[in-house]
C-alpha cells in the first residue's frame, strides 16, 4: 500500500516552495533553510517513531511504527512536489502524527496522519473558522 498521488485541488492548498515558478539553487539562503526544514521534519519523525506507550506520563498511545512510516512516506512525497517544510512536526495523543505549516496572520494548515496511508487535512483561520479537505477526493467544509 502507498499513498495516491494528490489533486491539484489539494496541491493549491499546500505551501509550495515557489508560488511565482521561479526554481532555486542550494547556493540559494532560502533553498537552504527549506533542506534543514525538511531534515528537522525528518528528525521528528524519527524521535516520534522512538516513543513507547504513555510517552507524557498520562497513559497516551505511542504512534505505531506503521502511522510514523506512513507519515515518513508522505513528507517524503510532500519534499519531491515542492511543498514547503511543516512550521511543527509533532505526535498526537491518539497515537497520530500531526505536520502543521502556520501563516504570520495566525492562519494554519494541519495534515493528520491517522492511520496507516490515512490522513486529513484542515486549514483554520484566525477568527476559527475552519475547513477539512479530503486529500484524495472533493473538498468539505466542517
Amino acid at each position: 500500500m502507498n499513498w495516491p498521488e494528490f489533486s491539484d485541488d489539494v496541491m493549491k492548498h499546500l505551501p509550495l516552495i515557489s508560488q511565482n515558478g521561479k526554481s532555486t539553487t542550494m547556493l540559494d539562503p532560502s533553498c537552504r533553510s527549506i533542506v534543514e526544514g525538511w531534515k528537522k521534519c525528518l528528525v521528528s519523525l524519527l524521535e516520534i517513531r522512538e516513543l513507547e506507550d504513555d510517552w507524557d506520563g498520562q497513559g497516551t498511545p505511542a504512534p505505531t511504527t506503521n502511522v510514523v512510516d506512513s507519515a515518513t512516506i508522505l513528507a517524503v512525497m510532500l519534499r519531491q512536489r515542492g511543498v514547503r517544510p511543516p512550521t511543527t512536526t509533532l505526535q498526537g495523543v491518539a497515537g497520530d502524527v500531526f505536520f502543521e505549516w502556520q501563516w504570520p496572520d495566525q492562519s494554519n494548515l494541519t495534515l493528520e496522519v491517522e492511520g496507516p496511508f490515512e490522513a486529513r487535512m484542515f486549514r483554520s483561520t484566525r477568527t476559527g473558522d475552519v475547513t477539512e479537505f479530503s486529500l484524495f477526493e472533493s473538498l468539505a467544509t466542517v
